[in-house]
């Protein structure tokens, strides 16, 4: 079984912040149990990058931060799993994953720009990493509907019984 690692990278779209952001691997597949590491080159003039993580169905989250590409803080959930860490040096911000397991298939962004950030929600594209055997996978998807309700016959006796009253008054 493979995990699938996409990364992409962003940069902040007004050019006076701007920064070059290199990732030379685009998608990464990984034995379950192996380690990788995700690779993001910065220029001289980044003073803030971070890692986000987005599993397949869900929003992007920020992993990690680090400011003049200095010692990263990891956020929420990820500051607890050891097989996460950083392994930044002069011009780069690498995130590496240990033991990898199935959850952490999933596509990665690094972040970078030379000013102070503020994240509210990050906007980024939503593509979808998939894992799978070394065979070909092929799927469908299906968008089941209830049928709608039918008239059901009734189950019952066939005879039928007809029955009539009449009154007549002898005087």
């Amino acid at each position: 079984m493979y995990v699938m690692f996409i990364s992409c990278f962003s940069v902040f779209p007004d050019t006076a912040l701007a920064v070059d952001v290199v990732q030379p691997s685009l998608l990464m597949r990984v034995q379950l149990g192996d380690s990788v590491t995700l690779t993001c080159f910065c220029s001289e003039e980044t003073t803030f990058v971070a890692w986000f993580k987005q599993a397949v169905g869900q929003k992007p989250q920020l992993m990690v931060k680090a400011l003049n590409l200095l010692s990263g803080e990891f956020y929420k959930e990820y500051k607890n799993i050891k097989r996460y860490s950083l392994q930044n040096a002069e011009g780069s911000f690498n995130l590496s994953i240990s033991n990898t397991e199935p959850s952490d298939s999933a596509v990665y962004y690094c972040i970078a720009g030379n000013s102070k950030p503020i994240f509210i929600h990050p906007i980024l594209p939503s593509l979808s990493p998939q894992c799978h055997d070394e065979d070909t996978l092929n799927y469908a998807a299906l968008n089941l509907k209830n049928p709608k309700p039918r008239r059901q016959k009734k189950d019952g006796n066939n005879d039928t019984l007809y029955s009539d009253l009449r009154y007549r008054d002898y005087e």
